[in-house]
Parts: structure tokens; sequence; C-alpha cells
């Protein structure tokens, strides 16, 4: 009876030292979050100056601002760069003004993204990006509209008022400016790239050019 007893609890042993064995071999393989994730974040970055969640996903809080502050400011340039042939009419801080309320337009834009191919092996991956966008086109009419009974009304008496006004009225009627209903679609390339996240290296899917990635995206985003 005590060696049947013995030879059981010998197996028993044996059977626990053995999965103890196989669960400390089997360690679990870190998941990478899908491609689409990363271009979600970029989207999200471009309409609703989030950078947290770029973050998340394995690009650095430093080069998250630094995007978006890029982003931001090349958008201002190309007002002022318009300011310059006009004859230096707009001022810094009118052009900000505008700058917030695209921003603020973009905020309203519905989006759908998804991971179309991806070969990890290969380590690359597409992704499809369908958004709604703002037409700043339509707005043209309405502004040289207002502008010409502005001056009609003596609101406007002098040319140096013109670039403020202009600027001004602009970012009033962006901010008013309803998404269009079709959608724009673009389809992203991306990398399996071996990234710093929290002092730990880890492969996280990464835009194939980072230029060209955001440049692609901010295309389908307004209409001029």
């Amino acid at each position: 009876m005590k060696k049947q007893m013995k030879k059981k609890l010998a197996v028993l042993l044996s059977l626990v030292l053995i999965i103890s064995l196989a669960l400390a071999g089997c360690k679990k393989k870190e998941e990478i979050p899908e491609p689409h994730k990363l271009a979600e974040a970029y989207y999200l970055l471009y309409t609703r100056g989030n950078t947290e969640e770029l973050v998340k996903y394995g690009i650095t809080e430093a080069d998250a601002k630094k995007a978006l502050k890029s982003y931001k400011t090349s958008m201002k340039s190309s007002f002022m760069t318009s300011a310059n042939y006009a004859g230096g009419m707009f001022k810094s801080e009118d052009a900000d003004k505008v700058i917030d309320s695209i921003l603020h337009a973009l905020a309203k834009l519905k989006y759908e993204v998804k991971t179309d191919e991806k070969d990890e092996e290969e380590g690359t991956a597409t992704v499809i990006l369908k958004t709604q966008s703002i037409n700043l086109a339509k707005i043209q009419s309405e502004l040289m509209k207002d502008m010409q009974n502005a001056i009609k009304s003596g609101k406007i008496k002098k040319k140096e008022q013109l670039g403020s006004y202009i600027l001004s009225k602009i970012a009033e009627l962006i901010k008013e400016i309803k998404p269009t209903e079709e959608m724009k679609e673009v389809i992203l390339t991306m990398k399996l790239k071996t990234v710093k996240q929290n002092k730990k290296e880890v492969k996280r899917w990464m835009p194939e050019n980072s230029y060209t990635f955001g440049t692609q995206i901010v295309k389908i985003l307004i209409t001029q």
C-alpha cells in the first residue's frame, strides 16, 4: 500500500515538474499593434491635434510634438506666402486664427481606417484610410460678397485694414463649414521597424516614408 502511494506521488510530482518546466519555457510572444492603429494615430494628429495616440504606438513624445508643430507651421507658412503676394497685408496673429479654425473644422470629420494587407515576415503592410474633407472653395464667393459689402458700408476704409478683415472672415467661415458627404480614400504603405519604447526595443509598424505618409493624409483632408 505504501509502495503504491509512493509510486503515485512520484508520478504526480513528475507531472507537476514537467508542467512547470513547460510553462517556464513558454514565453508570451509580444503582440504588435495592427498597422492601421498607427495610421489612425497620425490622422488624429492632423485632424484633432492629438499626440497621445502616436506615443502609444511607438513614436516618442518629443517627435510627436515636433510633428504637430511642423504641421501647424507648414499651414501657417502657406498663408503668409499668400500675404507676401498680396503686398504683406496679413499679420502673423491673423493667420493663427485661420489655422485654429481649420483644426476646429477638421475635428468634425468622420473617417474609417483598416489594415489592407500585412506580411510580418516581409515586414510590409498597406492601410486604407477613408475620410470626409472640408471644401474651402465653397467659402470664396461668400467671402468676396462680404468683402464688397464691408467696403461699401465703410467697415474697411484703409488698405491696411483689408488683410486682418479678410483672415478674420475666413476664420469665421471655416469654423461654420460642414464636412463633405463623400469620403476620399488613400492607401498608405508601412514597414515593420524596431523602435525604442519605454527604454525597450520593440517591433512596431511605422510609415515607410514619414514625409510622404503625412503629406498623403493631409492632401485628402482639404479641398481648395
